[in-house]
């Protein structure tokens, strides 16, 4: 079962922030070119819309500030957290990598 040094020494690995670095740019772009709510569409959801885009536009203005947030939340995910144990980062699949991501742009957007 994985630990906190070993949670610690994955949120500061260099080749994961890489991938992470990577893994942000790629998602934000897709944020900034996803279509707007539609005008009768929810103020929550414009809400929404407006926070997801925001953090897209950080992450693409001033990717490392964003990278240091997204590394901490990856590394707290089990299953990034177990590939990591079997040895080093580059057993965790890309896949995982940008899965985490996805799930966790609106929590690090305040929109969640």
């Amino acid at each position: 079962m994985p630990n906190l040094a070993q949670h610690a020494a994955l949120a500061v690995d260099d080749g994961l922030r890489r991938r992470i670095r990577a893994a942000v740019v790629q998602y934000a772009v897709n944020v900034t070119d996803a279509a707007r709510p539609a005008d009768t569409a929810s103020d929550d959801d414009k809400d929404t819309d407006m926070g997801r885009r925001s953090l897209a536009r950080s992450v693409l203005d001033s990717v490392e500030s964003i990278v240091e947030r997204f590394a901490w939340v990856v590394a707290a995910n089990p299953t990034i957290l177990a590939s990591f144990g079997e040895g080093n980062q580059l057993n965790i699949a890309d896949g995982d990598i940008e899965y985490v991501i996805s799930q966790e742009w609106d929590r690090l957007a305040g929109v969640k």
